[in-house]
């Protein structure tokens, strides 16, 4: 049967030397206060309404379990009646889980990092005024009080911006290029609803690579709707199509001049003058080049013979890939 105390009843005022065992229910009212130490340091009470356990001196409270490998857990209801663990102290892995939502109301101190439990390669790092975001084991982010380094691709839904200094979008991803000396290059057009203004100081032009039609700097159009072209081959502009120059007659070979960039002269562009790769090797390194006999070729040395057309188109870059500084010349002579 259980034993019952009213509040502020004293059983005994002496020292009991030994344990005291009690073999069933110890009941003790409201407001009734079990004390321990010599002067009632720990209080453990129940107030009408909560449930307290008290240090009331300036000592600490130690909650622990000595158990080898066993675990000290926090059980609280789930708000349907079931009794669920909330903060479990895991004594064999020695680490602390809390199994629900973490409501911070003031400050958050973090000594090193922030783990994502059971995917330990995603975490958050802290060090002297330094943050690193880590995925996968490798960091993306680090923000310190000298600025923001991003490693890896930025994609939002429309951007995609990689560690090449590359930026574009899902359909043209290398539409802009920031390179290392901080030159800026379009691979694709530029539209505005308005003006665009800039001052150039310098106009940057890397050579091509060496496939046919490429091009790293040049004045590029995008018209005479000719399709089936042939990429670094020189075409001339007769007014309504493109067509394949050649020096052997002046009517292929007095007008616009313009490199074909690809297949169709709307879609992949006809640059008027650049640094290109031509589709055959024009010369040596230096020599000037004219254009050929050869339909939509050039040459290192001018034309002979009468009717042909003498007209300097730019200079050769590269002996065996084809590249060249196309830059056709206004001035032309019929032999």
């Amino acid at each position: 049967m259980a034993k019952y105390i009213p509040a502020n009843n004293i059983i005994g005022t002496n020292l009991v030397p030994n344990d005291i065992t009690i073999a069933d229910d110890l009941l003790i009212e409201d407001l009734g206060i079990i004390k321990v130490g010599t002067g009632g340091d720990l209080q453990i009470y129940h107030d009408g309404t909560d449930s307290w356990i008290d240090n009331t001196t300036v000592g600490d409270l130690y909650i622990g379990n000595n158990g080898n490998g066993k675990d000290v857990i926090i059980v609280c209801d789930d708000g349907s009646g079931a009794i669920t663990p909330y903060i479990t102290l895991d004594g064999s892995a020695t680490s602390v889980s809390i199994s629900k939502a973490v409501t911070v109301s003031s400050t958050l101190t973090v000594a090193s990092e922030i783990l994502h439990l059971g995917d330990l390669d995603n975490k958050i790092g802290f060090t002297t005024d330094t943050q690193t975001f880590t995925t996968g084991g490798s960091s993306r982010l680090t923000i310190s009080n000298s600025g923001s380094t991003f490693a890896g691709n930025i994609t939002t839904p429309n951007v995609i911006i990689d560690d090449d200094g590359q930026i574009g979008s899902a359909s043209a991803n290398s539409a802009m290029e920031i390179d290392d000396q901080g030159v800026v290059g379009f691979n694709g057009g530029i539209t505005a609803a308005g003006n665009v203004k800039s001052t150039i100081k310098t106009r940057v032009g890397a050579l091509s690579n060496n496939t046919d039609g490429d091009y790293k700097m040049g004045d590029v159009v995008y018209f005479g709707s000719t399709t089936s072209m042939t990429a670094g081959s020189v075409y001339v502009y007769s007014g309504t199509t493109w067509e394949l120059a050649n020096a052997g007659a002046a009517s292929t070979a007095i007008g616009m001049l313009a490199v074909a960039l690809g297949a169709a002269s709307n879609t992949n562009g006809m640059l008027l003058k650049g640094m290109v790769t031509l589709s055959a090797d024009p010369g040596s390194v230096s020599e000037p080049l004219y254009l050929s006999t050869t339909g939509g070729r050039s040459q290192n040395s001018a034309p002979t013979g009468s009717g042909k057309v003498v007209r300097l188109i730019g200079y050769c870059l590269d002996s065996t890939n084809g590249q060249v500084y196309f830059n056709p010349d206004n001035h032309y002579t019929v032999l």
